[in-house]
């Protein structure tokens, strides 16, 4: 598994936070573009941009994430017949806190936040009891982090119990059915959970419940969790699996399409072909299952990808490295991006946005947090990570 962790899952990990800048770029445009621009920018926006629309990529951060722990925890069970709890939460804590605390104290100062707020935010629970978050991304951040509490459990009731992939399969349709519900309750608002927030009428509390509530953002995590323990006990049957060139290329193909459906069809368009083909039904199901088709694209491409040395060319592995501040820093970067890339810092400017202004402020923000992840991964998190580990013995 070593060669997925240094060469796929780099990749994915890195294509993942890519697609949250630019997530993040073009609604940052799109909520400021003034109104009655609105339409004329979206009709620049070509399909092939169709991608950007919607925020999986931190679907399969969570799912990448859920599947390396996993990974540890179950070698660290087969070896020893236990977890080593204090190791794990040692590594976690080490790994998560320095970088977040200095997120916490640079936008709290920034926004002049309360010590209430600031104890909350490091507690990782300021979101789950106030609806708001100092760092941008906070409510990813503590969720992530109830999930690497409960993990240690997880695997550890799961390798208990036995047949540990049925009961995640009941656990992984269960997150789904907890969607569905949500969505079948409000049929006529599933229909405009995309299009209500191009109206400028504001965010509809189910598409904010959908995005932000831990209970419905379960399901990359336990799919992460499988893959970790079918690529643990079932490498036999994944050899079979990717036995030949063709079986390898059906499993990216099935990939492609999930990736396809998920995020290519043309939900910001409310006079789209896909609105006037379909019905409310059609929009609560895609709506349950979207993100989880993604995730599982991503886990048939490590499952594709078993058994290979592949050879990628680029950047991939120092993002891959540095994601953790990437993702905390990007938010006011693309404000700098922005401004430089239109020469202004009035909203009425947002009224040309093209694509390329889109790639513009993507690349400078990018850049940017790259470097400043850089900086404070050589000056804080590596030094503090090793302290800390140093001082726990580990």
């Amino acid at each position: 598994m070593t060669t997925l962790r240094n060469q796929t899952l780099d990749l994915m990990r890195s294509v993942a936070i890519v697609h949250v800048v630019l997530f993040h770029v073009l609604h940052g445009i799109i909520r400021f573009v003034p109104e009655q621009d609105l339409p004329a920018v979206l009709s620049r926006y070509p399909f092939w941009m169709n991608f950007t629309w919607q925020p999986f990529g931190v679907d399969v951060i969570f799912m990448v994430s859920a599947y390396l722990l996993s990974l540890g925890l179950i070698q660290n069970w087969g070896q020893t017949g236990t977890i080593n709890i204090r190791a794990y939460y040692i590594r976690r804590v080490s790994r998560i806190i320095p970088l977040y605390y200095v997120a916490i104290i640079i936008f709290a100062i920034a926004q002049k936040d309360t010590l209430i707020d600031v104890f909350l935010a490091a507690t990782f629970v300021q979101f789950l009891f106030t609806g708001k978050a100092i760092v941008p991304v906070g409510w990813s951040m503590e969720l992530m982090m109830l999930v690497y509490i409960c993990l240690p459990a997880i695997i550890w009731g799961l390798m208990r119990l036995g047949r540990p992939l049925l009961w995640l399969c009941i656990a992984i349709v269960i997150s789904l059915a907890v969607r569905f519900v949500a969505l079948a309750a409000q049929p006529d608002q599933a229909v405009v959970l995309f299009t209500h927030l191009l109206d400028r009428d504001g965010v509809l509390p189910l598409a904010e419940d959908l995005y932000f509530k831990p209970w419905f953002r379960l399901t990359p995590f336990l799919l992460g969790i499988a893959l970790a323990i079918f690529t643990t006990n079932s490498s036999s049957k994944i050899d079979r699996m990717v036995a030949s060139a063709p079986q390898r290329l059906s499993l990216y193909i099935c990939a492609a399409i999930l990736v396809y459906l998920a995020l290519f069809l043309p939900i910001h368009d409310p006079q789209s072909w896909i609105y006037a083909a379909t019905s409310p039904q059609f929009w609560v199901t895609y709506w349950t299952l979207n993100g989880a088709a993604f995730a599982v694209a991503a886990c048939l491409i490590v499952i594709a990808s078993h058994g290979t040395n592949p050879v990628i060319h680029g950047p991939w592995a120092m993002i891959s490295r540095n994601i953790m501040g990437i993702y905390l820093f990007h938010m006011p970067l693309i404000l700098v991006g922005a401004v430089i890339a239109f020469r202004s810092t009035q909203p009425d400017a947002l009224a040309h946005a093209t694509v390329w202004h889109v790639w513009g402020i993507f690349a400078v923000a990018l850049l940017l947090s790259l470097g400043l992840s850089a900086v404070l991964n050589r000056f804080i998190e590596a030094p503090i990570q090793m302290a800390l580990r140093r001082k726990m013995g580990l």
